[in-house]
């Protein structure tokens, strides 16, 4: 399995070539509502061992917002977590 730093975020439906866009609006580009936005930030907190405040999901109306957010999530989820030893 690679590491959360290595995993990349796909969003499937509509086309790949829309979702990869980094400027597609969720809403208006990609039809996603905001229980869509709930359940899709649900789904990378689950997939990425992050969690997402509330006052992020808001603050997320493109797929450069989301790709930028979880990346920071990810990377402050594993700059707190303990190392392990050898």
């Amino acid at each position: 399995m690679p590491s959360p730093t290595t995993r990349r975020l796909w969003i499937s439906e509509p086309t790949r070539e829309e979702c990869t866009h980094r400027r597609a609006v969720l809403e208006l580009d990609l039809g996603l509502d905001s229980l869509a936005l709930l359940e899709l930030v649900e789904t990378l907190q689950g997939r990425l061992t992050i969690v997402v405040p509330g006052e992020v999901t808001i603050r997320i109306p493109t797929v450069a917002d989301l790709q930028d957010a979880a990346a920071r999530l990810v990377a402050a989820a594993l700059s707190s977590a303990p190392t392990p030893r050898t």
